[in-house]
């Protein structure tokens, strides 16, 4: 007998099917599985981008230190410690010179450092030549090594944690430096640690290629935020000849304040 056969010849009536309630259920059951499903990829979703977040505002705050500003990773190139920038075609077609804008009695006159030798250059254009070689090239060690020790111990200025930096090769090109003021040369009233000591102030700016965020976190790719260069150099002319940076910060920032 059929399950539905005794309760229709009892009762003189067809037995109501069971299978309509069945699908109802089944529906039902799909409803509320497919329901449980989007809630949890959605959960899964929004967990991944809180760690994602939480994992970049880590890498962040681990590398904040090499510039004034924290880095946002979505603006920059991914940092590549293996590669030679100078294989790269479209950088290599990047005008790559150093000019140099020389004041004059009459205004002011622009050289390119590449084009001479480091002997016919002064302290301020030689050490100019030496900083970009470095940066470009990526040598974060003797980077360290380009400020004195007050601003070590005590970085007031844009760059907070010199000594801490690490940076990969830097795509740099359109370089403009502008003196803006410099102590005589052979004035020797002018001392650092008790040493005669020439004082110079620039106006220095770049453009970063494919911008990693490595060197420069507060400019994009191809942008330019001049940086105020204060330098003093001592042994001048001599073997012991050195040029440091007594102060660094962003020629924005000061127009900011005197506003």
């Amino acid at each position: 007998m059929k399950p539905n056969e005794k309760y229709s010849k009892e009762n003189g009536k067809k037995a109501p099917s069971i299978l309509p309630q069945k699908k109802k259920n089944l529906k039902k059951a799909v409803i509320i599985v497919s329901t449980a499903l989007a809630v949890l990829v959605l959960l899964c979703t929004i967990l991944y981008f809180v760690s994602e977040g939480l994992k970049n505002g880590r890498i962040a705050e681990e590398t904040a230190g090499n510039d004034l500003n924290v880095k946002n990773y979505v603006n920059f190139y991914t940092p590549d410690y293996d590669v030679n920038i100078f294989e790269d075609a479209e950088y290599m077609k990047k005008n790559r010179n150093i000019y140099y804008e020389v004041p004059t009695a009459s205004g002011s006159a622009k050289i390119v450092l590449d084009e001479y030798e480091k002997g016919e250059l002064d302290a301020g254009q030689r050490f100019f030549t030496e900083y970009f070689d470095i940066v470009i090239g990526g040598e974060y060690e003797k980077y360290h090594k380009l400020f004195t020790d007050e601003y070590l111990k005590d970085p007031s200025g844009f760059e907070k944690h010199p000594a801490d930096r690490k940076f990969t090769m830097q795509r740099i090109y359109d370089i403009n430096v502008k003196e803006l003021a410099k102590t005589p040369y052979d004035d020797k009233s002018y001392t650092y640690n008790g040493d005669p000591a020439v004082f110079g102030v620039y106006e220095v700016g770049y453009k970063i290629m494919k911008n990693d965020g490595e060197f420069r976190t507060d400019v994009e790719s191809d942008m330019v935020i001049p940086l105020i260069f204060e330098t003093v150099t001592t042994g001048y002319g001599s073997k012991d000849e050195k040029t440091l940076i007594k102060n660094i910060y962003r020629y924005q920032d000061i127009t900011v304040k005197a506003e």
